[in-house]
């Protein structure tokens, strides 16, 4: 009976799966995941009494999975078996490529639950537990590597592959594709993932209503998530009559993806507006790594909750095709900003190599630090991450 209770739980974790992956967090509810896993109404609300304590069961399961297969490789590093590994970058590809390609869906839910984790107390100290266990597993594997490896070294290479990931997936890349980009050996439009008329800001600015449905949509979405985004919901904030939104919206997904959209472009401009700040007649390591941090701690400290949003539909983007387009042109147009100013830096031509590992560390400590709550004192450290990365990237540019 405990085989048989264990297999049915398991069932049930991986139609919430399913469920994250196809239509994201907005769709789970008890039904929709028993519809998903094959099981009846009845035995998922007898195993998890809420959607919530199903949630935190699958973020369980992932966390110990991906712990587990770390500590699997560890071991056979120890007996001596031949894993490819022989520096932290190899650890860096091979967790990349596995979580894009053979674990592309677990990654995808992954990335899904740590962002809705970061709403509930539970979910940011699940999300503390699974960085912590990480950084101790990673340090474990890189004490065993013929580099040496310091420990304040784990924290930034961790977080820069889960910037990866989460940068990557909107791309769905084939293996071979992605184990050329993250080698270098190719840039993002050659494979035809981003062209350069990829159309970033579709159709016209919504006016009047339209644009104020949008907008309350944008508020609920940031306050409290996707699943708060309601006909009746929007209605009431906007103080307009029940049907206003199916007037101009003809399904709830539809209003939905315009908010994201709307939301994707305003966080976009604040970006852009940051990079500006970059511009500068003299650019060096100290300068950028200070420039950075700034950047990161409005990021993470003021713009937190509208992050949060950002890169739910960042992760949405990479099964919604509509979606795909304008994250796609702005992770192209971020690496290349990145470029240039890593240029500025070294008076080299932009190294677009460089640039993604740099976005990617910013893009994962960002994660982390709003994900788990992390205090001032723990985001101030970011700063000399970002200078040992600048240093290092900038003796690569220069070689």
């Amino acid at each position: 009976m405990q085989e048989r209770a264990r297999r049915t739980r398991n069932k049930i974790l991986d139609g919430l799966v399913r469920v994250l992956v196809d239509n994201g967090p907005a769709a789970v509810t008890h039904r929709s995941v028993a519809s998903a896993a094959g099981v009846s109404l009845a035995a998922t609300t007898r195993y998890f009494a809420t959607k919530d304590a199903i949630i935190e069961g699958l973020s369980a399961r992932t966390m110990e999975g991906y712990l587990s297969d770390l500590t699997r490789l560890m071991q056979r590093m120890r007996d001596g078996e031949r894993t490819g590994i022989s520096t932290l970058d190899d650890l860096v590809m091979q967790v990349v490529l596995n979580g894009l390609t053979r674990d592309r869906d677990h990654s995808i839910a992954w990335c899904e639950l740590i962002l809705l984790g970061a709403r509930s107390s539970s979910g940011r100290e699940l999300a503390r537990d699974w960085y912590d266990e990480a950084d101790r597993i990673w340090q474990a594997i890189g004490d065993m590597l013929e580099t040496s490896t310091r420990p304040r070294c784990i924290t930034p290479t961790v977080d820069r592959a889960v910037g990866l990931l989460f940068m990557l997936h909107p791309l769905a890349p084939t293996r071979e594709e992605a184990r050329r980009i993250l080698a270098g050996e190719s840039k993002l439009s050659e494979h035809g993932l981003v062209r350069e008329d990829d159309n970033d800001d579709p159709g016209s600015e919504p006016r009047g209503t339209k644009r104020d449905l949008i907008n309350v949509a944008i508020d609920l979405l940031v306050r409290e998530g996707p699943s708060a985004v309601t006909y009746q919901a929007v209605s009431q904030s906007a103080g307009l009559s029940r049907g206003a939104p199916s007037y101009h919206f003809p399904t709830v997904e539809s209003l939905m993806e315009a908010a994201q959209l709307a939301l994707f472009r305003r966080a976009k401009t604040r970006y852009r507006d940051a990079f500006k700040e970059f511009h500068a007649d003299r650019m060096d390591p100290d300068v950028l790594a200070d420039l950075t941090t700034a950047i990161f701690f409005s990021e993470a400290m003021v713009h937190n909750e509208e992050n949060l949003a950002f890169y739910s539909v960042w992760v949405r983007s990479a099964e919604r095709s509509a979606l795909r387009p304008p994250v796609l042109k702005a992770l192209s147009d971020q690496q290349e900003s990145w470029g240039r100013t890593l240029g500025q830096m070294t008076d080299q031509p932009p190294n677009t190599f460089a640039a993604m590992q740099l976005q990617a560390l910013f893009l994962g400590k960002l994660l982390r630090a709003i994900s788990t709550a992390s205090s001032v004192g723990e985001i101030a450290r970011a700063r000399g991450h970002f200078a040992m990365a600048l240093a290092d990237l900038r003796g690569a540019c220069e070689e």
